[in-house]
């Protein structure tokens, strides 16, 4: 298909235009006192990179002072747009099927490896193909481990859905089934 000819779903579009657009994911924490955010900044007319951040909090309330910052130093992956699909299924979070329009698209992470800086990190251990960090804060610590990205490619879908960008995976087997994997929020 031709660029000329591409069209996808307008809203993520104009969402993912402007540059440094911060997402909060509310789903994907390990620990109370942690808030993990991405930055979506648009390349190209239908490319644009993802940069996660982590912050580790003083208080399991994500209160006081920030004890650890976690991130891979750049951008985590770069996605492409390559086509619409209509009519597709999609099972939310909550398990509800919706039938939508989604953007398909791939994505390719950077090889890179996931590092905490700050003055709750303790211990920063890495096992080749993952790294564990301790972090500790005013009530205790966590172990967290992070596996190192290595050029991987995958492929799903995108969805602005009352508000949230849905990051979709194809069910196994279907081509017109996905799930919802991540989530994100203003």
């Amino acid at each position: 298909m031709s660029s000329d000819t591409f069209t996808h779903d307008l809203a993520v579009e104009s969402t993912l235009q402007a540059e440094d657009d911060i997402w909060l994911n509310p789903d994907k924490k390990e620990v109370d006192h942690m808030t993990r955010t991405v930055t979506l900044v648009a390349t190209g007319a239908r490319v644009f990179t993802v940069t996660p951040q982590e912050q580790l909090f003083a208080h399991a309330d994500c209160t006081g002072d920030v004890v650890a910052t976690g991130s891979f130093g750049t951008r985590q992956e770069t996605v492409q747009y390559l086509e619409i699909l209509p009519n597709v299924s999609i099972t939310l979070p909550n398990g509800n099927v919706i039938i939508e329009t989604i953007d398909l698209g791939t994505s390719v992470q950077s090889i890179a490896t996931f590092v905490y800086t700050g003055s709750g990190v303790t211990t920063t251990i890495d096992g080749g193909l993952t790294t564990l960090t301790r972090v500790d804060y005013a009530d205790g610590y966590a172990n967290i481990f992070r596996a190192k990205t290595n050029a991987q490619t995958s492929s799903g879908g995108l969805l602005m859905f009352n508000g949230e960008l849905l990051v979709l995976l194809r069910v196994p087997g279907s081509t017109t089934s996905f799930v919802v994997n991540q989530r994100y929020i203003r």
